[in-house]
């Protein structure tokens, strides 16, 4: 899995601004059902393929990044159709 937040990897800390945009790329083992972005932990999207696929690609934008209690980070995680997942290290964001 290949999760990017404003051009940063996971474990990385990255300047914030008025909207944070994150990348993914997945390749897995099984069929894809649903690629999830959470925001400090909390679903914030849901991508979910519309056919068949062991691969998705995509991008989302936060328009309203919230900061809870001064911390603000981003992760992926991914559930396939068998329900097994898979997740990213998180992206923190500076305020």
């Amino acid at each position: 899995m290949d999760f990017r937040v404003n051009g940063a990897w996971g474990g990385e800390t990255v300047a914030g601004g008025s909207a944070v945009m994150m990348t993914f790329a997945v390749q897995a083992m099984d069929d894809i059902a649903r690629v999830e972005i959470l925001r400090n932990s909390r679903v914030v999207h849901v991508y979910e393929p519309g056919a068949i696929a062991r691969q998705a690609k995509g991008e989302w934008t936060d328009p309203a990044p919230v900061h809870d209690g001064r911390v603000l980070y981003y992760y992926a995680r991914v559930t396939q159709k068998n329900n097994h997942l898979a997740w990213s290290s998180p992206v923190w964001v500076q305020g």
